[in-house]
């Protein structure tokens, strides 16, 4: 969407949300530019819409919501999700993770295409075919988002 002019983009395409994922907010030398870019960003966006944070990897409580103090940058229009995240917007239905996910089915299969695994989730109906046995996860007592 590109930074210059966010405020008439979102307007015009009727953004009302706007989700955080993948470690973009956690600072890391490896990625310094790009975390850098990710937190100007969300300041910009914050401005005109809501932001959530997806619990991401580096996490240490199972992907549960993020606890308010871990906020760099506290507002309002902050909001901390689980990871993976479930979420409606009308009657569109959204699944999505942090990608750890992703990164483990590579390391443990042959496809070489991050599409393909995408793909390949959808056509097997599980988003973590890998979990429990390689993936930290939260105990889900009745509904399971990773499995359909």
């Amino acid at each position: 969407m590109g930074l210059h002019g966010c405020l008439q983009i979102c307007e015009h395409h009727n953004i009302i949300r706007f989700v955080v994922s993948g470690n973009l907010t956690e600072s890391s030398d490896r990625f310094k530019d790009s975390t850098n870019q990710a937190k100007y960003l969300t300041r910009k966006m914050a401005a005109i819409t809501d932001i959530d944070i997806m619990a991401v990897v580096t996490c240490y409580h199972n992907n549960q919501y993020i606890h308010v103090c871990f906020h760099h940058q506290v507002n309002k229009k902050q909001h901390s999700l689980t990871n993976p995240l479930d979420f409606l917007i009308g009657d569109s239905h959204f699944l999505g993770t942090s990608g750890q996910n992703l990164d483990d089915i590579d390391l443990q299969s042959t496809i070489d295409n991050r599409v393909q695994i995408l793909e390949d989730c959808l056509k097997w109906s599980a988003i973590a075919p890998t979990r429990p046995n390689t993936l930290s996860c939260y105990p889900y007592v009745k509904n399971d988002p990773l499995y359909n």
